[in-house]
C-alpha cells in the first residue's frame, strides 16, 4: 500500500483509510490539523461536553479499559483486524445496554409521572362527583 498524498510505502498499522484511499500517519495528521478551524478554547469546551454527555451514559474509564484491552491484544500478536473488530464490538455492547438501562429508567421515571396525573385526575373527578 502507498499514501495517497506522498506516495511513501504503509502498512495497515501505519496507515489510514480514508474514503479517497489511503494516508500515511503523518499525512493524515497534517490534514487532520488544517481542517480544524476551532480555537483551543471551542476545542477544550467541545471536549467537555463530548465527556459530559459519554459520562451520562458510559464511565471514560470503562471505555478506556475496552480500548486498553484491544491494544494489548494486538501487542500479543495474532489478527490485527479480528482484535480491533472484538474491542469495537465490546465497546458498541457497553454503550448499547447502558443506552437500554438509561432509557428503562426515562420510561419508569414517565410511568410514576403518568401514575401521579392519573391519580390527581381520579381525585378530581371524586371531588366534582360529590358537588
Amino acid at each position: 500500500m502507498k499514501c495517497q498524498q506522498c506516495d511513501k510505502a504503509v502498512t495497515r498499522e501505519t496507515s489510514f483509510e480514508m474514503g479517497g484511499g489511503v494516508l500515511c500517519i503523518e499525512c493524515f495528521t497534517s490534514k487532520a490539523q488544517r481542517q480544524s478551524n476551532l480555537t483551543p478554547e471551542e476545542r477544550k469546551r467541545l471536549k467537555q461536553a463530548v465527556k459530559e454527555e459519554m459520562g451520562a451514559i458510559v464511565s471514560a474509564a470503562t471505555i478506556r479499559q475496552h480500548v486498553e484491552d484491544g491494544y494489548a491484544a494486538i501487542l500479543k500478536g495474532g489478527d490485527v483486524d479480528e482484535a480491533i473488530n472484538h474491542a469495537v464490538n465490546r465497546i458498541q455492547q457497553t454503550c448499547g445496554l447502558a443506552l437500554c438501562e438509561h432509557i428503562a429508567d426515562v420510561i419508569r421515571s414517565m410511568q410514576d409521572e403518568l401514575t401521579r396525573q392519573m391519580d390527581a385526575i381520579r381525585d378530581q373527578m371524586r371531588k366534582l362527583g360529590s358537588l
